[in-house]
Protein backbone atom coordinates (compact mmCIF):
# COMPACT_ATOMS: atom_id res chain seq x y z
CA UNK A 1 0.00 0.00 0.00
CA UNK A 2 1.15 3.67 -0.51
CA UNK A 3 1.81 5.16 2.89
CA UNK A 4 0.76 8.72 3.10
CA UNK A 5 2.73 11.49 2.56
CA UNK A 6 0.93 13.54 5.18
CA UNK A 7 1.42 10.35 7.93
CA UNK A 8 5.28 10.13 7.45
CA UNK A 9 8.70 12.66 7.98
CA UNK A 10 10.66 14.17 5.28
CA UNK A 11 14.33 14.15 5.59
CA UNK A 12 14.38 17.17 7.62
CA UNK A 13 12.34 15.40 10.50
CA UNK A 14 13.13 11.96 10.26
CA UNK A 15 16.71 12.75 9.61
CA UNK A 16 19.39 10.86 7.26
CA UNK A 17 21.94 8.72 8.46
CA UNK A 18 24.97 11.21 7.80
CA UNK A 19 27.48 8.38 6.27
CA UNK A 20 25.25 7.70 3.56
CA UNK A 21 25.17 10.90 2.14
CA UNK A 22 29.09 10.45 2.79
CA UNK A 23 28.90 7.41 0.54
CA UNK A 24 27.22 8.88 -2.33
CA UNK A 25 28.58 12.07 -2.22
CA UNK A 26 31.95 10.61 -2.79
CA UNK A 27 30.72 8.45 -5.77
CA UNK A 28 28.97 11.45 -7.50
CA UNK A 29 32.53 13.29 -6.66
CA UNK A 30 34.73 10.59 -8.42
CA UNK A 31 32.36 10.10 -11.23
CA UNK A 32 32.16 13.87 -11.94
CA UNK A 33 36.28 13.64 -12.44
CA UNK A 34 36.32 10.15 -14.42
CA UNK A 35 33.51 12.08 -16.75
CA UNK A 36 35.55 15.35 -16.93
CA UNK A 37 38.88 13.24 -17.49
CA UNK A 38 37.59 10.65 -19.92
CA UNK A 39 34.43 11.14 -21.05
CA UNK A 40 32.83 7.59 -19.75
CA UNK A 41 30.72 6.96 -17.18
CA UNK A 42 30.19 3.69 -15.24
CA UNK A 43 26.69 4.75 -14.27
CA UNK A 44 25.02 5.97 -17.26
CA UNK A 45 21.39 4.15 -17.81
CA UNK A 46 21.94 2.67 -14.56
CA UNK A 47 20.25 3.28 -11.01
CA UNK A 48 22.59 2.79 -7.99
CA UNK A 49 21.36 1.54 -5.16
CA UNK A 50 23.06 1.70 -1.78
CA UNK A 51 22.37 0.24 1.55
CA UNK A 52 24.56 -0.10 4.14
CA UNK A 53 22.04 -1.33 6.62
CA UNK A 54 22.79 -4.55 4.35
CA UNK A 55 26.11 -3.60 3.14
CA UNK A 56 24.73 -4.10 -0.13
CA UNK A 57 25.86 -1.84 -3.03
CA UNK A 58 23.95 -3.07 -6.72
CA UNK A 59 23.64 -1.10 -9.79
CA UNK A 60 19.99 -1.51 -11.96
CA UNK A 61 20.19 -0.87 -15.42
CA UNK A 62 16.99 1.35 -16.57
CA UNK A 63 15.77 0.52 -19.69
CA UNK A 64 16.14 3.03 -22.93
CA UNK A 65 13.95 5.62 -23.56
CA UNK A 66 10.86 4.82 -25.29
CA UNK A 67 9.47 6.52 -28.21
CA UNK A 68 6.08 7.10 -26.07
CA UNK A 69 7.65 8.71 -22.76
CA UNK A 70 5.46 11.86 -21.68
CA UNK A 71 8.81 13.13 -20.66
CA UNK A 72 11.68 12.38 -22.96
CA UNK A 73 9.71 10.59 -25.46
CA UNK A 74 9.13 11.86 -29.45
CA UNK A 75 5.91 13.93 -28.33
CA UNK A 76 6.33 15.01 -24.88
CA UNK A 77 3.71 16.57 -22.78
CA UNK A 78 5.83 17.52 -19.93
CA UNK A 79 7.97 20.02 -21.26
CA UNK A 80 8.71 21.84 -17.74
CA UNK A 81 9.82 20.75 -14.03
CA UNK A 82 7.24 20.75 -11.48
CA UNK A 83 7.60 21.59 -7.84
CA UNK A 84 9.05 18.65 -6.55
CA UNK A 85 8.79 19.67 -2.73
CA UNK A 86 5.22 20.60 -3.33
CA UNK A 87 4.42 17.16 -5.48
CA UNK A 88 6.16 14.53 -2.59
CA UNK A 89 4.14 16.55 0.55
CA UNK A 90 7.37 17.85 1.94
CA UNK A 91 9.01 20.87 2.92
CA UNK A 92 8.65 23.21 5.34
CA UNK A 93 5.24 23.75 4.78
CA UNK A 94 4.21 20.24 4.85
CA UNK A 95 0.78 19.58 6.46
CA UNK A 96 0.04 16.44 8.66
CA UNK A 97 -3.30 15.22 8.55
CA UNK A 98 -4.90 11.70 9.36
CA UNK A 99 -5.09 11.64 13.35
CA UNK A 100 -6.03 14.29 14.59
CA UNK A 101 -9.57 16.03 13.51
CA UNK A 102 -9.61 20.11 13.50
CA UNK A 103 -11.68 20.62 16.49
CA UNK A 104 -8.67 18.83 18.26
CA UNK A 105 -5.94 20.85 16.88
CA UNK A 106 -4.71 24.45 17.81
CA UNK A 107 -2.22 26.41 15.88
CA UNK A 108 1.27 27.21 17.65
CA UNK A 109 -0.66 30.99 17.57
CA UNK A 110 -3.87 30.04 19.63
CA UNK A 111 -1.55 28.13 22.08
CA UNK A 112 0.76 31.43 22.44
CA UNK A 113 -2.09 33.85 23.08
CA UNK A 114 -3.61 31.64 25.55
CA UNK A 115 -3.13 31.26 29.71
CA UNK A 116 -2.20 27.40 29.29
CA UNK A 117 -2.12 25.45 32.15
CA UNK A 118 -1.36 21.59 31.15
CA UNK A 119 1.00 20.83 28.68
CA UNK A 120 2.34 17.82 28.10
CA UNK A 121 5.73 17.26 25.35
CA UNK A 122 5.92 13.61 23.81
CA UNK A 123 9.76 14.16 22.91
CA UNK A 124 12.15 11.56 23.63
CA UNK A 125 13.20 12.94 27.40
CA UNK A 126 16.90 13.73 25.47
CA UNK A 127 14.63 15.91 23.46
CA UNK A 128 12.55 17.09 26.29
CA UNK A 129 16.59 18.35 28.23
CA UNK A 130 17.56 19.83 25.26
CA UNK A 131 14.91 22.70 24.95
CA UNK A 132 11.30 22.65 25.94
CA UNK A 133 8.55 25.29 26.62
CA UNK A 134 7.85 26.70 29.75
CA UNK A 135 5.57 25.05 31.84
CA UNK A 136 5.31 22.01 29.45
CA UNK A 137 5.69 17.91 31.22
CA UNK A 138 8.10 15.12 29.42
CA UNK A 139 5.72 12.50 28.75
CA UNK A 140 7.92 10.27 26.19
CA UNK A 141 5.65 9.43 23.23
CA UNK A 142 6.78 5.61 23.20
CA UNK A 143 5.98 5.49 27.19
CA UNK A 144 3.02 6.84 26.37
CA UNK A 145 1.81 4.28 23.70
CA UNK A 146 3.42 1.44 25.73
CA UNK A 147 1.76 2.51 29.17
CA UNK A 148 5.04 2.58 30.14
CA UNK A 149 4.21 5.81 32.37
CA UNK A 150 1.61 6.96 34.79
CA UNK A 151 0.45 9.87 33.27
CA UNK A 152 -2.40 10.69 35.69
CA UNK A 153 -0.57 13.20 37.68
CA UNK A 154 -0.07 15.44 34.52
CA UNK A 155 -3.58 14.96 33.99
CA UNK A 156 -5.47 17.39 35.65
CA UNK A 157 -9.00 16.81 37.74
CA UNK A 158 -11.08 19.14 36.40
CA UNK A 159 -12.62 18.00 33.21
CA UNK A 160 -13.33 21.51 32.02
CA UNK A 161 -9.33 22.05 31.80
CA UNK A 162 -7.78 21.38 28.50
CA UNK A 163 -4.73 19.67 27.86
CA UNK A 164 -2.31 20.27 24.91
CA UNK A 165 -0.13 18.18 23.52
CA UNK A 166 3.41 18.88 21.39
CA UNK A 167 6.00 17.07 19.84
CA UNK A 168 8.41 18.13 17.48
CA UNK A 169 6.57 18.74 13.66
CA UNK A 170 3.22 17.64 14.76
CA UNK A 171 3.07 13.95 13.99
CA UNK A 172 3.38 11.58 17.48
CA UNK A 173 1.24 14.53 19.11
CA UNK A 174 -1.72 13.77 17.20
CA UNK A 175 -1.54 10.26 18.05
CA UNK A 176 -1.02 10.61 21.37
CA UNK A 177 -4.15 13.15 21.14
CA UNK A 178 -6.04 9.65 20.20
CA UNK A 179 -4.64 7.46 23.08
CA UNK A 180 -5.31 9.89 25.50
CA UNK A 181 -9.05 10.41 24.51
CA UNK A 182 -9.12 6.77 24.80
CA UNK A 183 -7.71 6.71 28.41
CA UNK A 184 -9.29 9.73 29.32
CA UNK A 185 -12.48 10.44 27.56
CA UNK A 186 -14.02 12.97 30.05
CA UNK A 187 -11.28 15.33 29.32
CA UNK A 188 -10.56 17.34 26.43
CA UNK A 189 -6.81 16.63 24.57
CA UNK A 190 -5.82 19.12 21.82
CA UNK A 191 -2.65 19.19 19.93
CA UNK A 192 -0.19 21.96 18.49
CA UNK A 193 -0.12 22.16 14.84
CA UNK A 194 3.64 21.67 13.46
CA UNK A 195 4.94 21.37 16.89
CA UNK A 196 8.10 23.19 18.02
CA UNK A 197 9.37 23.29 14.78
CA UNK A 198 6.33 25.76 13.67
CA UNK A 199 6.72 27.83 17.25
CA UNK A 200 10.09 27.77 15.60
CA UNK A 201 8.78 29.84 12.55
CA UNK A 202 5.67 31.39 13.91
CA UNK A 203 6.54 32.90 17.40
CA UNK A 204 10.09 32.14 18.97
CA UNK A 205 12.98 32.06 16.21
CA UNK A 206 15.58 31.83 18.96
CA UNK A 207 13.79 29.11 19.91
CA UNK A 208 16.61 25.84 19.26
CA UNK A 209 15.91 23.90 15.84
CA UNK A 210 17.76 20.59 16.40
Amino acid sequence: AVVSTQSTGNCMEAGVLGPVTGIVGSLQAAEAIKILASGESAYAGKLLLVSPWDGVMRAITLRRRQASCVVCGDNPSITAPIDYVKFCGTGKNKVYSNASQDNERVTCQQLHSESYKHLIDVRPAVEFGICALQNSKSVPFDDLIGEKIDVDPVIPKDTSETVYVLCRAGINSQIAVQHLKEKYPHHTFKDIIGGLMKWTADIDPSFPIY
